[in-house]
C-alpha cells in the first residue's frame, strides 16, 4: 500500500520507527485486549480509506495513536 507513496522520506521514517517499535516490543508482553483493539482500529482505518472518508480515518487514527501512546507510556515508566 505504501510502495508508491509520494513522500519517500516520510515512508522511510515510518518504516524506521515501525522497526524500532517492533524491537522494543519484542521483550514486552502484549495484552490480548490491546492487540484486539489495535486490530479493530487498523480495520477501521482501512475501511475509511476504502470509503474515502477522510474524517473517519483521521478520527480512528487519532484514537489509535492516543491508545498506543498510553500503552507504551505504561511500559516505559
Amino acid at each position: 500500500m505504501y510502495d508508491e507513496h509520494y513522500n519517500k522520506r516520510a515512508l522511510g521514517l515510518w518504516r524506521k520507527n515501525r522497526l524500532m517499535l517492533q524491537a522494543f516490543h519484542a521483550n514486552l508482553s502484549f495484552s490480548a485486549s490491546r492487540f484486539e483493539q489495535s486490530l479493530v482500529e487498523h480495520q477501521q482505518i482501512l475501511d475509511g480509506i476504502e470509503k474515502r472518508d477522510e474524517a473517519a480515518v483521521m478520527a480512528v487514527l487519532t484514537k489509535h495513536i492516543d491508545s498506543s501512546g498510553q500503552y507504551w507510556s505504561r511500559h516505559f515508566r
